[in-house]
């Protein structure tokens, strides 16, 4: 997987809890492709460079990302993003995502714009090759939680909530925009599992 390692190297070192009075570290795993969208279509096209570059789903994701780090201070962080067509789901399907509509062409310029935001905040970012953020996603959120953390999956995609269970938890971002006060405050979702074959919902 391209990018910094998150379960390997530098971001391995002292994961596992020393003792059962402490809590477990926080991964937190935040699906860009789709909080970005999120964040495009939330804010209006307005938000743009003097160049007319239109930065609104720079913006609403930026936002979230600053408020997120603020108020819940993961121990350990990472964005993912999709690379490429997902070939192996292809290959399996080959009418997966077929009459989907288009990304639009504004969305699109915005992505390399969000990595080089968390390029400055020094967030990891990763891509998987052949398969979607979601599968990447996925992987690396049980894995933590085999290793002993909790993961924590920052999305805008409801599919995540399937992987809802003990160590892993999924915040569903339900509309990204700034961090104020007003009707555009973000709006999170937040799925525990209080059972190994229960999950509880509530509102944050």
């Amino acid at each position: 997987m391209e990018g910094a390692g998150v379960l390997g190297g530098r971001y391995h070192e002292d994961v596992t809890p020393s003792g059962d009075a402490e809590p477990p570290k926080r991964l937190f795993l935040l699906d860009g492709h789709s909080l970005a969208y999120r964040a495009f279509f939330a804010l209006p096209p307005s938000l743009a460079t003097s160049t007319g570059q239109i930065t609104n789903a720079v913006y609403g994701f930026t936002s979230m990302l600053i408020k997120l780090l603020t108020e819940e201070r993961p121990d350990l962080i990472a964005v993912v993003f999709d690379k490429g067509p997902p070939t192996v789901r292809l290959e399996k399907d080959a009418e997966y995502k077929a009459g989907r509509p288009d990304t639009p062409g504004e969305f699109r310029p915005q992505l390399g714009l969000i990595e080089e935001v968390l390029d400055v905040l020094r967030v990891p970012v990763l891509h998987q090759e052949g398969h979607e953020a979601d599968d990447a996603i996925g992987t690396l959120a049980v894995r933590a939680a085999e290793r002993g953390l909790e993961a924590v999956i920052v999305t805008a995609d409801r599919d995540f909530f399937q992987l809802v269970r003990p160590g892993i938890r999924v915040m569903f971002n339900r509309r990204a925009s700034p961090t104020s006060r007003s009707s555009t405050r973000p709006r999170w979702r937040s799925a525990t599992a209080c059972h190994p074959r229960s999950t509880s919902t509530t509102w944050r």
